[in-house]
């Protein structure tokens, strides 16, 4: 399927540098005010995302690309064409939050992103992701837990056209060896399944 040249056409992004990174801190509510410090994922390896930037596989500086899902190393989507828009900036004047690329969570449609990765029970992981909206306020999820179960809504991002920083923290339950980390999109400003929530 060939994706529109015009650029009105041309759609927004959802975030995502997204960071995972974990301690065995204890139980805490989940914020979802902006938040301005980073915790390094270097001492919580076992609860790193693959890919969390979206840096791979590399888009032509100044523009986008629908991506094959198994060429974005570590993310699986729910979009029935398995595209996931990649966006390399500056393309049509949108930043880059963190590395040189990132993704319209809104691609050929409404859908959602999500990574399985191993976890300990009893460990609590703090989560980071940066949002945007395209063409105004946009609104996603962030949902964590279980592979075989519903998972646990952490947060709802509703942003403008700024980067903003969200994060909060998820406590393993029991007997979870893999946890799902997800990105769901809810709505776009300008109401087109295909625009929105970078």
């Amino acid at each position: 399927m060939t994706r529109r040249a015009n650029p009105k056409r041309l759609r927004r992004a959802v975030m995502v540098a997204a960071v995972v990174t974990s301690s065995m801190l204890g139980s805490f509510a989940v914020s979802i005010e902006p938040a301005s410090a980073i915790q390094s994922p270097v001492s919580c390896a076992n609860a790193t995302l693959l890919n969390g930037s979206f840096e791979t596989p590399v888009i032509a500086s100044n523009n986008w690309a629908l991506v094959a899902e198994a060429s974005v190393t570590g993310w699986v989507t729910s979009a029935t064409d398995d595209r996931i828009e990649v966006w390399r900036a500056p393309f049509q004047g949108v930043p880059v939050p963190n590395g040189s690329q990132f993704i319209e969570l809104n691609g050929t449609q409404r859908s959602n992103l999500h990574q399985d990765f191993a976890t300990t029970p009893g460990e609590t992981i703090r989560w980071q992701v940066q949002h945007r909206g395209r063409t105004g306020v946009d609104t996603m999820e962030v949902r964590m837990g279980d592979t075989g179960a519903p998972l646990v809504l952490q947060a709802t991002l509703s942003t403008g056209q700024s980067w903003v920083t969200y994060s909060g923290f998820y406590t393993v339950p029991a007997g979870q060896t893999t946890t799902r980390l997800s990105f769901n999109s809810i709505s776009s400003a300008n109401g087109n399944p295909t625009y929105g929530n970078f």
